[in-house]
């Protein structure tokens, strides 16, 4: 006995692909208020985003948002930070695009200051010592010396933690 199959109806199935990968993404991080702003280009497909910022010293941090920016708070200064972005939709995620790193906030100056300053007065050798904990970024430090009354007694730059 030949069974004969009706193939001539199908079932139709929709369904839509994850949303595009988020491009030029961009990020300005401002050490004085530990805040980074990231943005990016809107994808298609997306009906919101993650940004996630990772740092040097392997701490994460992320934001989640429908418009094409955020930012992200609580940074630590002195970090180089990778930033990331995604899209999503109701069902799917992009993958992560290829990153961004950001070592310079928006006027180009990334370097903390420096920490646990101390002075000491060597009144024998007419001396000033003048110690730090440096940022780990800054390539230099300069150290302004000056008097009550104004007067200016020295400047120098140096990549050390004393002078």
């Amino acid at each position: 006995k030949n069974d004969i199959c009706n193939h001539s109806k199908t079932a139709e199935i929709q369904f839509n692909s994850a949303p595009c990968i988020p491009q030029n993404v961009n990020a300005n991080l401002d050490c004085a208020t530990a805040t980074a702003s990231v943005s990016w280009d809107s994808s298609a497909g997306a009906m919101s985003y993650i940004a996630t910022v990772k740092g040097s010293n392997g701490m994460t941090h992320s934001c989640n948002t429908q418009q094409v920016n955020c930012e992200i708070k609580d940074l630590l200064c002195g970090q180089e930070y990778y930033v990331t972005a995604r899209a999503l939709d109701e069902a799917c995620e992009s993958n992560q695009n290829t990153g961004h790193v950001v070592v310079t906030n928006s006027d180009g100056n990334f370097g903390c200051h420096p920490r646990n300053i101390t002075t000491n007065l060597s009144c024998e050798n007419n001396a000033l010592i003048v110690t730090w904990t440096a940022s780990h970024i800054a390539g230099s430090h300069n150290i302004t010396v000056q008097g009550r009354d104004g007067y200016f007694a020295s400047s120098f730059s140096t990549t050390g933690t004393n002078w």
